[in-house]
C-alpha cells in the first residue's frame, strides 16, 4: 500500500510568488502574468514568517475592476485576502481538497513551523485527487476481475 499524497509532493511542480503589501496592483498583475500564476502570498516586509495576505486574480476581478479602483494606485494590501488559513506540507491532499471546498480557497498557503514554503490551487489538488481516485477505482477493478498479484491483495483479504 502506498501512503497518501501530501501538500508537499504537489510543491514541487508549483510555483509560488510572494511580495510585500505597498506593491501596487498593477505591478503585481505584471509580474503574476510574468510569472504565470494566479495568486501572490502578501509577506510583511517579505519576511516568510509574517504572512499577512493572499491575492488573487478573483480579488483583481471583484475588488478592483468590477468596482472601478484604479490598479496604478491601489495597492496590494487594498484587496488582498487579509489573514488568510494555511496547512502543513505533511497535510493530505484529501484533507487539504476537503478543506479548501468547504472554505471556498482556490489557493491555499503551506506553512512549516510558521513560515511559508509554498502555495497549492484547488487546480493542482483536484488533479492529484482525480489520479489517485483513478488509480483507485482500477486497483478495484482488478480485485474484483481476480486480476491482482499477491503483493497488491489487501491484508484483510481471503
Amino acid at each position: 500500500m502506498t501512503a497518501e499524497t501530501t501538500l508537499a509532493d504537489l510543491m514541487s511542480e508549483t510555483k509560488f510568488l510572494c511580495l510585500r503589501p505597498e506593491f501596487t496592483v498593477a505591478d503585481a498583475s505584471r509580474i503574476m502574468l510574468e510569472r504565470r500564476v494566479g495568486a501572490v502570498l502578501v509577506l510583511e516586509g517579505g519576511d516568510p514568517e509574517r504572512l499577512v495576505g493572499i491575492m488573487t486574480e478573483r480579488d483583481i476581478n471583484f475588488r478592483l475592476v468590477a468596482t472601478g479602483r484604479d490598479a496604478a494606485t491601489t495597492t496590494v494590501a487594498d484587496i488582498m485576502t487579509r489573514k488568510p488559513r494555511g496547512m502543513s506540507p505533511d497535510t493530505p491532499v484529501t484533507e487539504a481538497l476537503k478543506f479548501m471546498t468547504r472554505s471556498g480557497f482556490r489557493h491555499l498557503p503551506v506553512k512549516d513551523d510558521g513560515r511559508i514554503v509554498g502555495i497549492v490551487s484547488i487546480t493542482d489538488v483536484f488533479k492529484e485527487s482525480r489520479r489517485k481516485l483513478g488509480h483507485d477505482m482500477q486497483m478495484m477493478e482488478r480485485f474484483i476481475m481476480g486480476d491482482l498479484t499477491d503483493d497488491e491483495r489487501p491484508e484483510t483479504a481471503h
